[in-house]
């Protein structure tokens, strides 16, 4: 693998430092599996299982550099170039500071959809997405984890302990008026998923609300309808939120960042709509799961963070900006809803428009 990146005809437009850093990561693993062959330590019975351990690690993290590193270097093309001059422009406009956008790759597939990989500091995206428009808000989410993990202290401020505080006293209350054990064991599991991953997902949708406005509520609604196949629109999981609650902390952030009503009420019609027409049913004690005064106080800190490390609004981008992309996102999800026999030919207009416009032309 190493000499294949080191005399590979890779794009000329592949960023040097991606390359470089593959190489380096893989010398780095190269030198810990020497070192163990050097030490004699394969020699020796009685540290197999040690050794099994090693392997096992040495594998992983070998693994992980060819999903993450080789082969979006290897699948570099016309796509990825596209997508990581588009990623350059977004990071222009959202930042007032110089942090390297990340390199976006089309890996990923329609299952899996759009996903982040801080440690590498990549994003994926499925083949074929460069020919849409609708569903780009959420790349945007995925920008918000490399924030997140640069930034999570800035961002998410002292909830960690009001969650701690509240389900503690939640718990407390659940002895005092004799619940049933399953209750308390159920808020345990809750308050470790609020720290442990649906903390960093509601930050993430936040963050994307905060940079590219109603476009991203749109989106996360055309999202949503795909859990309806798995009556999974009130469920969560231990790692993300249901998308009910994430559509409450999505809300709340247009209306602290000051959208108008009408921005905001068409969209909570449509939700409501939405929730009208679907067969889901809530899980047992779900109010216990996602509480008003913690979304609501984390779309506060949120807010706060985006403008403490200096990010642009979606508000701000358009006084800044002729155009930002995510005032074309805003547009796409306009014509979409409004003039949808329309909207097919001004996408790819405005898509070929996009691309001139990153090209110079």
């Amino acid at each position: 693998m190493k000499s294949i990146l080191q005399n590979g005809d890779f794009d000329d437009e592949l960023r040097e430092t991606f390359l470089t850093k593959t190489v380096d990561l893989l010398d780095e693993l190269s030198s810990e599996i020497q070192h163990v062959i050097d030490s004699g330590d394969l020699e020796l019975d009685f540290i197999v299982n040690n050794n099994l351990i090693r392997y096992n690690r040495f594998n992983q993290a070998f693994q992980a550099i060819e999903l993450y590193r080789y082969r979006v270097i290897e699948k570099y093309g016309v796509a990825e170039r596209y997508f990581n001059k588009k990623i350059e422009r977004i990071y222009n406009e959202i930042e007032n500071f110089s942090q390297l956008p990340p390199i976006i790759t089309t890996i990923s597939n329609s299952e899996e959809y759009y996903w982040a990989h801080p440690l590498y500091e990549i994003i994926a995206v499925p083949s074929g997405e460069e020919k849409n428009l609708l569903n780009l808000p959420d790349l945007y989410h995925e920008v918000g984890h490399l924030i997140f993990k640069q930034y999570s202290d800035s961002l998410v401020g002292s909830l960690i302990d009001e969650i701690s505080k509240y389900f503690a006293a939640q718990k407390q209350l659940a002895v005092d008026q004799n619940k049933s054990g399953k209750l308390i064991d159920l808020l345990k599991e809750i308050e470790a998923n609020w720290k442990n991953g649906w903390i960093e997902e509601f930050t993430c949708d936040i963050i994307g609300t905060y940079l590219v406005g109603p476009a991203y509520g749109w989106t996360n609604l055309k999202l949503t309808t795909n859990s309806t196949y798995f009556n999974a629109v009130y469920s969560p999981s231990v790692s993300h939120p249901s998308d009910d609650s994430r559509n409450k902390a999505i809300l709340k952030t247009l209306n602290l960042l000051g959208y108008g009503h009408d921005d905001i009420q068409v969209l909570e019609k449509s939700w409501k709509d939405f929730q009208s027409h679907i067969s889901d049913d809530y899980p047992e004690y779900y109010d216990y799961y996602f509480p008003e005064e913690l979304i609501e106080k984390l779309v506060q800190n949120v807010v706060q963070g985006c403008k403490d490390i200096a990010l642009r609004s979606h508000l701000e981008q358009i006084e800044k900006f002729d155009r930002p992309i995510s005032q074309i996102l805003n547009e796409a999800w306009f014509i979409a809803r409004n003039k949808p026999q329309e909207f097919s030919e001004w996408e790819k207009k405005t898509i070929q428009e996009i691309d001139e416009s990153l090209n110079g032309e």
